[in-house]
């Protein structure tokens, strides 16, 4: 408004134009903004663009859980224990065969579009085993389970789901080398989840192994 005004006042615009200009501008993005928030579009939600940018930078939540009011079964803590055992060989194969602490070939990163299938796998056991232990009785072993990282299991590797996408971010040097370094980082953060993840299921594994044995905890 103040620069219709300047301009009209100067005589480089007309009066009714240096007055109408902030009106014309604004008005058609408020009736967009007004129709976009009576659709409830995501366009507007601020949830959305603040997950967006904690997956950019890495900011991750931590887990949460407590002792439910309602418990319809305990969980079956031998099973659970034999599933952990699993679940620490897994990691350890993981860590073992991916090398996630060595770099990367920048070439070879961006031209395979392969997803870590293997990946995807044991974070879906590691999140079946916190579920079954969620309805625990013992707030030591909830308190163990809490300890479990939440693994991003797409960010250390290519940013998009399409390869001429991966392909094109690559060959632009100064994107590609933001996504390459941050890719690595990203692998050196899983290195250390996946540790944290065996150490804590020898923990809880020792915390089942009382509960079994005389029903402490």
């Amino acid at each position: 408004d103040n620069t219709g005004f300047k301009m009209a006042r100067d005589g480089n615009w007309i009066v009714g134009v240096g007055m109408w200009t902030s009106t014309a501008i604004l008005a058609p993005i408020g009736a967009f903004l007004t129709y976009k928030s009576n659709n409830d579009s995501v366009m507007l939600n601020a949830d959305l663009y603040s997950g967006w940018i904690k997956r950019i930078v890495g900011i991750r939540s931590t887990r949460n859980l407590i002792r439910k009011d309602v418990i319809i079964s305990d969980p079956d803590y031998r099973e659970t224990a034999d599933e952990l055992r699993i679940l620490t060989a897994q990691c350890e194969r993981y860590i073992q065969i991916q090398h996630l602490k060595s770099v990367s070939n920048y070439i070879e990163l961006w031209i395979d579009n392969k997803p870590d299938e293997e990946m995807l796998v044991i974070n879906k056991q590691l999140e079946d085993v916190i579920e079954v232990m969620s309805n625990a009785v013992s707030p030591v072993l909830l308190n163990a389970v809490n300890k479990y990282p939440v693994i991003p299991v797409h960010a250390h590797v290519r940013p998009f789901r399409n390869r001429w996408l991966n392909v094109t971010a690559g060959a632009i040097l100064p994107v590609g080398l933001f996504f390459y370094f941050r890719i690595w980082l990203f692998r050196v953060r899983l290195y250390k989840d996946l540790k944290l993840v065996i150490k804590t299921n020898e923990d809880i594994q020792t915390i089942i192994q009382k509960i079994t044995d005389d029903g402490r905890y």
